[in-house]
């Protein structure tokens, strides 16, 4: 990932945008933001291309995208956009939800 200026600065928000692209099913993304809801982090979908969603969340102060490719449906796997570290990476959806919860900790989180 090419990095990047970012206005993104001691984010507190637990907010995460869930990219599914239009042409896929969108039952691998629901699932994942009932699983985040669960631990208290909102997620929103969204559609448009990783760049615009970079952008929209920057402008927002949201520091993680969760994008679901085609490729990794079948595999339970997600690439976690960290915008703060600008970074990415492939990883298990549950994995990813431990490091979201770990992050943004409900009342309970141990």
């Amino acid at each position: 990932m090419e990095r990047r200026e970012t206005s993104i600065q001691a984010i507190e928000q637990a907010v995460v945008f869930v990219r599914t692209p239009a042409f896929l099913d969108a039952s691998a993304s629901r699932l994942l933001v009932v699983e985040l809801a669960m631990v208290g982090i909102l997620a929103e979908t969204v559609s448009e291309s990783i760049i615009e969603i970079q952008q929209k969340a920057d402008r927002l102060g949201i520091r993680y995208i969760v994008e679901i490719c085609k490729e990794e449906i079948g595999s339970d796997q997600i690439r976690l956009w960290d915008l703060l570290e600008q970074e990415n990476r492939k990883l298990p959806m549950e994995h990813a939800i431990y490091l979201l919860e770990k992050q943004y900790p409900p009342a309970n989180f141990t």
